[in-house]
Order: C-alpha cells, then structure tokens, then sequence
C-alpha cells in the first residue's frame, strides 16, 4: 500500500519535517507517482520504523504475508503440455521450411543440369570418325548402285 507524507508520518507517529530528514538521509526511500507527487510504501516505514499505525488510512492492511492462490494442478499441467505442444509445432515448421527451401534448390541444380546436357547433345557437331563411317557407307552404295 502507498501513502503520501502526510499519512506516512502520521502513521509513523513523526513530524513531517522528521520524514523529510529520513528520506534526505537515506533512511526512508520514496517513489513517485504518475504525477510525480512522493509516496512511501508501508513496507518501507515498517522497515524503518518498526511499527505502523494505519487506523488513519482508508485501507487496513494485514501484517504478515498472505498466502498466494495456487493454480490448480491440472490446470498447470495443461498449460505446461500446451506450451511443450507448441513449442514442438514451431520446430516442425522450420524443419518444414529448410526441407522446403533444400527441395527447391535440388530442383533448380537439376533444371540448370538438364538445360546443359539438353544443350551439348543437341549441339554436338559429327566428329572425323562418324565422317568417315557416313562416307564409307555412301561410297559402298555408290558401287552397289553402279555410281563408282
């Protein structure tokens, strides 16, 4: 709970110019508000003064901690599960998009691979030997035909 100066020395039991010493001193540490008005937490006056009167404020305040609510045990397991879940479907999309992109530059080399065999076999010119078998059957059926 937060109090300006006055409820905190009221609560205290001190003068407010006696508040103001602490907290030049270092005794006491304040915040400020949105507006950048001071406030002291009780937890700080209790740190530093001992006791805390707080009939004067609005708001009681039990001293001591309370006891915080507990999920319940189901409920957290489910959140846990639901967590690892997606922390797994996270993976599985990268996973999913490295096969992705490994299978579309495979599928480009293969492309590029094709486009050159495709080019140097339909390219290709006839070398001496293939000359010299084409000539020699057209010389043999120049004979056969009588053109020899």
């Amino acid at each position: 709970m937060r109090m300006n100066i006055n409820q905190a020395a009221k609560a205290v039991g001190v003068a407010r110019s006696t508040l103001y010493r602490d907290i030049q001193e270092g005794k006491v540490s304040v915040g400020k508000d949105g507006r950048g008005k001071p406030y002291v937490d009780v937890a700080e006056l209790e740190r530093a003064y001992g006791s805390v009167t707080l009939s004067d404020t609005s708001e009681t305040v039990s001293i001591g901690q309370t006891r915080t609510p507990q999920k319940d045990k189901k409920d957290s397991a489910l959140q846990r599960e639901h967590d690892l879940l997606r922390e797994q479907i996270e993976l599985l999309r990268s996973e999913r998009d490295d096969l992705r992109r490994r299978l579309d530059d495979e599928t480009e080399e293969r492309r590029a691979a094709q486009a050159k065999l495709t080019a140097l076999l339909t390219d290709q010119p006839a070398t001496a030997s293939q000359k010299a078998v084409a000539g020699r059957w057209a010389r043999a059926w120049g004979i056969l035909r009588g053109k020899a």
